[in-house]
């Protein structure tokens, strides 16, 4: 295996560790799953981590301004491979003379192994 994939799983770790802890209640989540899903022996454990990487990955491509897109959709996919998408929501700015434009950003990531399956941002 290609060394530079065996270092994205140690990066992201050490990318969530440095992240600032937030209040966990920024996000929605479908209706059965919630920030109790927790799958034990992955690198994505739990909703409140797959949202962490999800920021960190969509700053480092899209800029800080993608932090704007709250609360989060986030869904968990179980199936051969289990994957958490998250989704931000369209931003509106109450500001007078601010225009404000869409698309979201959108993240699918493996939780066993970190492998983002896509990475978008709609127009």
């Amino acid at each position: 295996m290609n060394n530079n994939v065996k270092l994205v799983p140690l990066i992201l770790l050490i990318i969530f560790c440095s992240c600032e802890v937030k209040d966990t209640n920024y996000y929605v989540a479908a209706t059965h799953y919630s920030n109790k899903v927790v799958l034990p022996g992955h690198y994505l454990p739990d909703t409140n981590t797959a949202v962490k990487i999800a920021e960190a990955i969509w700053i480092a491509h899209f800029g800080d301004d993608v932090l704007r897109q709250l609360p989060y959709e986030v869904n968990l996919e179980r199936g051969t491979d289990t994957i958490w998408h998250i989704k931000g929501t369209a931003y509106f700015s109450n500001e007078p003379n601010v225009l404000s434009f869409g698309g979201v950003a959108m993240l699918s990531i493996r939780s066993k192994d970190c492998k983002i399956i896509e990475l978008n941002h709609s127009e």
